[in-house]
Parts: structure tokens; C-alpha cells; sequence
């Protein structure tokens, strides 16, 4: 009798109450994007780093990177990419991850097309922004910045890729337009080294040469092509 009851007050000791699991809708640790998002000095082409590395796995989360673009180096694809980011967001687009464009990523505002269409894959080109939707179903999946036609040499409407070429020969101004997908005339869809953040081009639509073979490669022949003068769905000024 003595023995059963010391077990029993050994246990009534021992047995703490259960430990209340935590809320589930409550984040534990910050989310991926809080580094980048938060910390640290302004970063541009040339660094490198875990800021960068940081940075990288937001911009491909949110579209502007392709899928595994990951590493710590800030190479012209993280400044193109931050680019269209800055496009998109409506910021001064200079390319580089500082204040303003740190304080634009924290809201974590992936792309949304313009057309809502049930297609497998198509293509917008938002004249305003300078920048390329393509999109699946209705998810934007890449977000790329170009330049388009000077002047409003490349019209708005809609149009198909109709020819692809890996290389193809400009009769007219004497260039080669490498991964060249055209869908309206003469104008394609084709890397180029100079791509500014203005409408600079003959009418084409470039696009900067990391990202070049990757379009070309999403794009098939028949894909649909909205050129549209007016994004109504981009972020407005952020002050």
C-alpha cells in the first residue's frame, strides 16, 4: 500500500502538463524573403554574396529568375531580372537592389496577365511597362524586360509566332538576330546585348541574351501573342 502510493505521487510529479502546439497560422521564423527583403546595403552588378544569394531565390520565386538560378553572384541576369521587378513595380529602374526596391519585394507581388484566356501558353507584351508576360494557363511564369519598337513600331493587337529560327539574318539592317521568334512581319522576339529600359528598337522585341534561349524555348510555334499598349494590372507608383 505505502509502495503504490509513493509510485503514485512520483508520477502525479513527474507528468507535466502537454506543451499547447503552436498555432498554425502563425509563421515561426521569418519567410524566405526577409534577408533580402530587410537587411543589408544596396546591391548591384558586381557583388556578390549571401544578400545576393538571398535575393536570387526571391526573384525566382516571384518569376523574374528561372527556375534554379540560384547562386550568390549578382551577374546581368540578377540585374535584368531585378529590372523587370522595377518595371513591374512601377520604380526607377536602374537594376539595382536598393531601398526602394527592397521595400517593393516584401509584398511578394508576382505578375498578373492582363487577358484571363485558358490557353497552355501565350505570351503578352506590355508596351508601357517594356516587359514580357509568359503565361501558362493563367499564371504568369516568367517575367522578362525588353525593349520594344521606338515610336510605336511595334503595334498592339493580337498576333502568332508563325517562324522560329536559332539564328536569323536581318536583310535590312545587316544583324543577326539570335533565338528569333516572329510573330507579326518582320518583328520578332530575339536576344540582343542592348536592351535598355526605354522602347529602342527598329520594331522587334528584344530581349537580354541570358534570357534569349529560354523564350525561344517557351514559345512554340502557334503560341499567342497580345501586344497591349496599357498594363492596367502593374503596380502603380510606390512613393
Amino acid at each position: 500500500m505505502r509502495v503504490a502510493i509513493v509510485l503514485t505521487a512520483a508520477l502525479l510529479v513527474t507528468a507535466a502538463p502537454a506543451a499547447a502546439r503552436p498555432r498554425t497560422d502563425t509563421p515561426i521564423a521569418p519567410p524566405a524573403h526577409a534577408f533580402s527583403a530587410m537587411h543589408g546595403r544596396a546591391l548591384a552588378l558586381g557583388d556578390s554574396g549571401m544578400g545576393v544569394r538571398k535575393l536570387r531565390r526571391d526573384l525566382v520565386q516571384l518569376g523574374y529568375l528561372p527556375p534554379l538560378a540560384f547562386g550568390p553572384n549578382y551577374d546581368e541576369r540578377v540585374m535584368h531580372a531585378v529590372t523587370a521587378l522595377q518595371k513591374w513595380e512601377n520604380l526607377p529602374r536602374d537594376g539595382a537592389f536598393g531601398k526602394s526596391t527592397r521595400r517593393a519585394i516584401r509584398h511578394l507581388r508576382v505578375p498578373r496577365p492582363e487577358l484571363h484566356l485558358k490557353r497552355k501558353v501565350r505570351a503578352e507584351v506590355l508596351l508601357d511597362r517594356q516587359l514580357l508576360l509568359i503565361i501558362h494557363g493563367d499564371h504568369v511564369i516568367r517575367t522578362i524586360p525588353i525593349s520594344s519598337g521606338a515610336g510605336g513600331l511595334t503595334h498592339a493587337g493580337t498576333f502568332s509566332i508563325y517562324s522560329k529560327a536559332e539564328t536569323s539574318w536581318s536583310k535590312k539592317f545587316k544583324v543577326w538576330l539570335p533565338w528569333a521568334s516572329y510573330f507579326d512581319g518582320g518583328i520578332a522576339f530575339h536576344g540582343y546585348p542592348d536592351v535598355p529600359v526605354v522602347a529602342a528598337s527598329h520594331g522587334c522585341v528584344r530581349v537580354p541574351p541570358k534570357f534569349a534561349r529560354e523564350v525561344y524555348n517557351l514559345l512554340p510555334l502557334g503560341t499567342r501573342v497580345d501586344v497591349i499598349e496599357t498594363s492596367m494590372k502593374a503596380a502603380p507608383t510606390v512613393t
